[in-house]
């Protein structure tokens, strides 16, 4: 009897050391990667392989797009074993992009009789591709006034990483904002970054802002900007007549006065007034302007022989937006002194058709929307269908900084 429950116990303690000996073998997998990268980056790919009962060998493998991507290493690595003594094994793998999409990364691991996969997915874009301008708007201050500085960042490639402008001033300008500023810059996109900038003294100042990004090239802008410890002349921006000297700052740039004096060869009588170029509205059917001067809103502003043109201001001294009398004939004499003009005999005349106005206030209305590049808009119902209003980007097309654009 006692060799009987010998055996038995023998038995049984054999049974139980083949039982665990023939326990199941079992994992899973998980993997982790980044879900974005640019061309000529490279990401890695990594896989934990976890134990979860038994012991037993493993191969794991990447599968991923060969014609977007190019593997550092083997695409298959292994065997590994799991066991108590490993219950997790990492393995990974780095992938560079070479060619834009979204693109899936599958990952798998096999033992003899049990896998496991994973699939996750990678946007890959074009790295940035930046253009930088530094521009102080006006370019020529009063001393103790201040002026505002664009630094101006396009970007016609993929998204940026880690952006910084740093700006550096010298003696003589301050600002009181952060001289360092961290810009978000997606993907083809336009940023803005903006200082006001103090001044003081007087003399050109030499000013350095430094770009810098994770991902993208280093680059440094430079602009100078003149400083005047004296009133201003004709046609330098303003911001009150004490910018001036003698003269006025009208919409924003100092004016000087003058008289016009417009003689004709049909009459023997001189009509002289006084205008200040550039003031808006300056001419009217009861004090028409002569050749190059301006404000003026229809033909009837203008003297004989001239016609209202309009937007032409920068090419005789005034904002782009001015309104010009431009003359129409072509004289067999024509005497010019310094603010007045005398037409005689004609003998030619051409007709000028006005165009809208590209910079005047509120010229966009629902009624008579602008199309591209015109303004001033309040909003996108000012605009022509496909453009929308932008605001404060005259700048970029020839007006004042302030003007609502059609973009």
């Amino acid at each position: 009897m006692k060799k009987a429950l010998a055996l038995l116990t023998l038995v049984l303690l054999v049974a139980s050391v083949s039982a665990q000996q023939t326990e199941t073998f079992s994992f899973t997998i998980t993997t982790s990667m980044s879900s974005a990268a640019t061309i000529g980056n490279s990401f890695t790919v990594t896989l934990t392989a976890s134990r979860s009962s038994g012991t037993g060998s493993i191969t794991c493998s990447i599968d991923y797009d060969t014609t977007a991507f190019v593997l550092s290493g083997s695409a298959s690595q292994g065997p590994y074993t799991l066991s108590s003594s490993n219950t997790n094994q990492q393995v990974s793998w780095t992938l560079q992009g070479n060619k834009t999409g979204t693109y899936n990364i599958d990952t798998e691991c096999h033992g003899s009789s049990i896998s496991r996969s994973t699939s996750n997915s990678v946007s890959i874009t074009a790295p940035p591709d930046l253009t930088l301008t530094l521009t102080p708007e006006p370019s020529t201050v009063y001393s103790g006034k201040s002026f505002n500085l664009t630094f101006r960042i396009v970007n016609n490639g993929g998204a940026v990483e880690g952006a910084s402008a740093v700006l550096s001033l010298p003696s003589g300008l301050s600002t009181s904002g952060n001289t360092t500023q961290n810009p978000t810059i997606g993907a083809l996109d336009t940023v803005l970054v903006r200082w006001v900038v103090n001044t003081s003294g007087s003399g050109t100042k030499s000013i350095n802002v430094s770009f810098t990004a994770s991902n993208a090239h280093s680059e440094a802008k430079t602009a100078s900007v003149v400083i005047s410890a004296s009133k201003l002349g004709s046609n330098m921006y303003c911001e009150g007549n004490d910018w001036c000297g003698s003269g006025n700052c009208s919409n924003s740039f100092c004016r000087g006065e003058g008289t016009t004096t417009t003689t004709t060869t049909t009459t023997t009588t001189t009509t002289t007034t006084t205008i200040i170029n550039c003031q808006r509205d300056a001419c009217s059917p009861s004090r028409r302007c002569g050749h190059g001067y301006g404000d003026c809103d229809t033909n009837n502003d203008c003297a004989a022989g001239t016609a209202c043109t309009y937007d032409e201001g920068f090419s005789y001294g005034c904002p782009r937006w001015v309104d010009v009398c431009i003359s129409t004939v072509t004289t067999t004499t024509t005497t010019t002194t310094s603010i007045s003009t005398t037409t005689t005999t004609t003998t030619t005349t051409t007709t000028l058709t006005p165009s809208l106005p590209q910079c005047h206030m509120h010229r966009c209305t629902p009624v008579s929307p602008c199309t591209s590049g015109y303004g001033d808009c309040d909003s996108n119902n000012d605009c022509a269908a496909g453009t929308a209003c932008t605001y404060d980007i005259g700048f970029s097309y020839g007006c004042q900084r302030w003007v609502d654009v059609c973009v």
